[in-house]
């Protein structure tokens, strides 16, 4: 019987189903009731360096180890723009911030910012916009970002670099 057929058909002759057994309703639920937790499968960022855990961290972070989590650091930022160049340390950051809040927290240079988190981007910075071909890229202690400004965390001291120019030439 199509479900066409069952669903013009006349309430009489429609087949009747009946659950045959009420703890395969409960595990179906359970199942899929799981699967909708945010980051159900991801692992805890704060778990990933406990004892026995496979969990990896994949945040990029500032080279210089001395301080730990929850800390003050300080960030030296280089913005290099095409016919400019500013240099700021930022002190009192909080270890763990996003390159996102860092950026979004800045008052020495107007930065703007579309998205947040995995799709933050970098639309322009001091009046310095990015088109189809040029935008801003970063490096952090002379490295290029493996991530997005929402995903990179910074837990050490150090320095992020701006550079403003072509995609290729980078």
């Amino acid at each position: 019987m199509t479900l066409r057929s069952l669903i013009s058909a006349p309430m009489t002759t429609r087949p009747r189903f009946r659950v045959a057994n009420p703890l395969i309703v409960f595990a179906v639920l359970g199942l899929s009731l799981a699967g909708c937790r945010p980051n159900a499968s991801a692992p805890n960022a704060a778990d990933s360096n406990a004892p026995g855990s496979n969990a990896t961290d994949t945040s990029q972070s500032v080279s210089d180890a001395r301080l730990a989590d929850g800390k003050a650091i300080d960030i030296v930022v280089v913005i290099q723009a095409p016919n400019s160049k500013h240099e700021f340390t930022l002190s009192g950051v909080k270890s763990g911030e996003t390159v996102e809040a860092l950026m979004r927290s800045i008052d020495e240079v107007p930065v703007e910012i579309t998205g947040s988190g995995v799709t933050a981007f970098v639309n322009e910075i001091d009046g310095v916009s990015t088109s189809g071909s040029e935008g801003w890229t970063y490096k952090i202690d002379g490295a290029h970002a493996e991530q997005g400004i929402g995903s990179t965390t910074l837990t050490t001291s150090g320095t992020i670099t701006w550079t403003f120019g072509s995609y290729e030439k980078q």
